[in-house]
C-alpha cells in the first residue's frame, strides 16, 4: 500500500485527533473529531462552539499540531505544523456535505451544539506511522 493510500485509511479509521495550540508559550492539546476534506487530502476540518477557549486561542496563534488517536492497532498520523482557519460561511455548505459524509447525524449533532463555527486545518506534510516496527512515512502535500 501506498503512504498516501495508508494516510488515508488511517484518517478514514479514526474518529479522533489530539489537536494542540500555543498561545504565548503555552501550549494545549484536546481531543476533537475531525472530518477529512473530499477532494484536497491535506485538509481536515473541526466544528467547535464559539465560546470554546480553543477559538481564542486559534485567533490569537493559527499554528496548530495535531495527531490521530490510535485505535486498537498501533497506526497514526501526526502533523507538526499546520494552519487554521475559520469557514467562511459561503464555503460551509460543502463543509457540512463532507460532515455529513463520515457522520450521517452531523446537521442534528450541529442543532444540539448551539451556534458551532467549522475550522478547516490545512498543511503541507504529514507523518504516517502503519505500526510500531517501521518508521514513519512522510507525505509532501503539493500547495
Amino acid at each position: 500500500m501506498s503512504a498516501i493510500e495508508e494516510y488515508t485509511r488511517i484518517l478514514n479509521s479514526q474518529p479522533y485527533m489530539a489537536l494542540a495550540t500555543s498561545v504565548e508559550g503555552v501550549p494545549n492539546v484536546r481531543v476533537v473529531d475531525y472530518f477529512p476534506d473530499l477532494y484536497q487530502p491535506n485538509v481536515l476540518y473541526i466544528r467547535t462552539n464559539q465560546d470554546k477557549p480553543k477559538v481564542a486561542e486559534f485567533q490569537k496563534n493559527p499554528r496548530v499540531s495535531f495527531a490521530t488517536i490510535i485505535q486498537g492497532r498501533y497506526e497514526y498520523i501526526r502533523v507538526q505544523d499546520a494552519q487554521i482557519r475559520r469557514v467562511e460561511n459561503h464555503q460551509t455548505a460543502g463543509v457540512k456535505a463532507t460532515f455529513l459524509k463520515k457522520d450521517p447525524k452531523f446537521l442534528e449533532k450541529m442543532g444540539k451544539a448551539g451556534s458551532p463555527y467549522l475550522y478547516a486545518i490545512t498543511f503541507s506534510e504529514a507523518s504516517v506511522t502503519a505500526n510500531p516496527v517501521d518508521a514513519a512515512l512522510k507525505i509532501l502535500f503539493s500547495e
